[in-house]
């Protein structure tokens, strides 16, 4: 569904997706820009991001030469924590560069007030 559709046919793509489990994907100039789905499927995407994650911080915790955060924190307590992000980063500036935009955050969407 286009964006601009949408615009129109909101009401109306939130009960296909709600009721009766479609997934819509808005398109921009014939891209996927965003997904409508429900609130099933979300809390799906999010439990195998989960288990993606615990995947992953367990592999990291076999490699060798790996530390502990608390190892971490007690090697550098005495660093304030800019400079030690500073260094952890080759001392480049963090951050997406100019122009650039930040990656989507994972995790739950912001809630709007009825």
């Amino acid at each position: 569904m286009n964006v601009v559709d949408i615009r129109y046919k909101l009401a109306d793509a939130i009960n296909r997706v709600a009721y009766a489990g479609e997934r819509i994907v808005l398109e921009r100039r014939g891209k996927g820009v965003a997904a409508l789905v429900s609130i099933d499927d979300l809390a799906l995407l999010e439990e195998l991001e989960n288990q993606a994650d615990i995947r992953a911080a367990r592999k990291a915790l076999k490699e060798k030469g790996g530390i502990t955060l608390d190892e971490y924190k007690k090697k550098h307590a005495h660093e304030s924590p800019i400079s030690a992000h500073h260094q952890a980063v080759g001392g480049k500036a963090a951050g997406p560069a100019a122009g650039q935009r930040s990656p989507a955050r994972r995790g739950s969407p912001g809630r709007l007030a009825p």
